[in-house]
């Protein structure tokens, strides 16, 4: 093996043992004292509701990220590999794929809206016209 193939292959497990060490390290420390300027302090009983549906918000979507990291890699680990010696594939240059692939992109995107206006009804605030985000 060469220099070159022996560092490419041992050079993924470095980054991700120097991002290990590094977010162990970085748990117990906090650059500045907590007090007044903590952005992660709840001032009010609605504030931390918001901040209850953030940690969901953050849990499903590191859910969601997860997974579509880990059908990626299972895609490529199953991929078909190909050597020197192979064809290139051609069969696709001349066919038409069709279909229209923003329609499913549309409906999926459609189909959060019920959810994200459910989980805003079960935060307990009632919008009504005229109110004021920032307040009176």
């Amino acid at each position: 093996m060469s220099i070159r193939t022996t560092f490419a292959k041992t050079m993924p497990i470095g980054i991700g043992a120097a991002l290990c060490v590094t977010g162990v390290l970085a748990q117990g420390t906090v650059p500045l004292a907590p007090g007044p300027h903590d952005a992660l302090a709840a001032a009010g009983p609605q504030a931390a509701q918001i901040g209850q549906l953030w940690n969901l918000f953050l849990a499903i979507c590191t859910a969601v990220f997860v997974a579509i990291l880990a059908a990626l890699g299972w895609a490529l680990r199953r991929a078909p590999r190909a050597n020197r010696d192979s064809a290139p594939d051609l069969s696709m240059t001349h066919r038409h794929e069709g279909g229209r692939p923003h329609i499913p992109i549309f409906v999926a995107e459609q189909s959060l809206d019920p959810v994200l206006v459910g989980l805003t009804g079960m935060s307990g605030k009632r919008i009504r016209p005229g109110d004021s985000p920032i307040g009176p």
